[in-house]
């Protein structure tokens, strides 16, 4: 009995770490990136297109629609979507930086009600970062739009989703880039190399005094100046307080811009609401402990009711042989 409660308290324990996670160590071989053209159109001319690249690179720039040639006028291109999935996925944010291999497929569509959309890049200023965009769609269409990779700048979100109405002067995607601040370095002044000094000559003997006539009195209450020292190690600059550079937040893996009061002020806008924040998931530690602790209650009890039992049978075969 002891052996089957010892053992079915080990399996539980031994079931319950198998779902703990597995902390990979990071990859430093490089991924894989394939892009397949479809039937209705080529990318760079090709088929599909196989990139590869480094661990945490942007990728953004290998879903530009500028990428793709038609082959058949009657239909348009839609996006971008990871193989395998349906059309019903184009929502879902494209991948900002290489992660892991992956292979996406181009959409299309076929022209319906169409209307064509625009796409930014500004700086928080407003200037403009690159020539504007404007690609073809239905109304209705939902496109993904992911953002263009600039060196010193990072956006307020790696892709932008609206649907697309008639008007084609509200169907405008607008990255807005707020610069990534460096920290300021001073090159300290290198020293001055010291003079060597001079041989002093041989004091000559000097003359016999004479008596002036008119002895000029040095003026008393005057000290020489003394001349002014320089702690060593301390900058003679004063140096601005409260400079510290700050880095911008991270961007938002997707912003819909059909929500209202959706800020575009560069990753420096406010957090993300509770709605964007990831739930935290139950630990499994927690779970497994709360299965042990209700299998050995069981367990325990169960054995007591047997063990009660057996001494139960045993007085009363003791009390019938007196009987007896």
């Amino acid at each position: 009995m002891k052996k089957k409660l010892l053992f079915s308290l080990l399996s539980v324990f031994f079931f319950c770490f198998s779902f703990l996670p597995i902390r990979a160590e990071e990859s430093s071989y490089p991924y894989t990136i394939r892009i397949y053209s479809g039937k209705q159109g080529t990318i760079d001319g090709q088929e599909m297109v196989e990139t590869i690249v480094q661990p945490g690179a942007s990728i953004s720039d290998l879903f530009s629609l500028e990428r793709v040639q038609l082959d058949n006028d009657k239909y348009y291109v839609k996006g971008f979507k990871e193989s395998g999935k349906d059309n019903n996925t184009m929502a879902q944010p494209l991948p900002a930086i290489a992660k892991e291999d992956a292979d996406f497929v181009i959409v299309y569509g076929i022209k319906g009600e169409g209307t064509q959309y625009t796409i930014q890049y500004v700086d928080q200023a407003g200037n403009a970062l690159a020539q504007p965009q404007t690609f073809y769609g239905n109304v209705g269409d939902r496109p993904v739009v992911a953002y263009r990779y600039f060196e010193g700048y990072l956006p307020q979100a790696y892709n932008l989703v609206r649907t697309l109405s008639a008007n084609a002067a509200e169907n405008q995607f607008t990255f807005v880039y707020a610069p990534i601040e460096q920290p300021q370095t001073t090159t300290p002044a290198t020293p001055a190399q010291p003079t060597t000094p001079t041989t002093p000559t041989q004091p000559t003997t000097p003359a016999a005094p004479t008596t002036p006539d008119n002895q000029t009195p040095t003026e008393e209450g005057t000290t020489p100046a003394e001349d002014q020292t320089t702690t060593p190690g301390q900058d003679q600059t004063p140096t601005e307080e409260g400079t510290t550079p700050t880095t911008p937040q991270q961007p938002q893996d997707l912003i819909d811009l059909d929500e209202e009061d959706v800020p575009l002020a560069g990753p420096n806008s406010k957090p993300a609401t509770n709605n964007q924040t990831k739930s935290s998931s139950i630990n499994p530690w927690m779970i497994g402990l709360i299965v042990l602790a209700l299998i050995a209650l069981a367990g325990g009890g169960y054995y007591f009711y047997r063990k009660k039992k057996a001494e139960d049978e045993v007085l009363k075969r003791l009390h019938k042989e007196d009987q007896e």
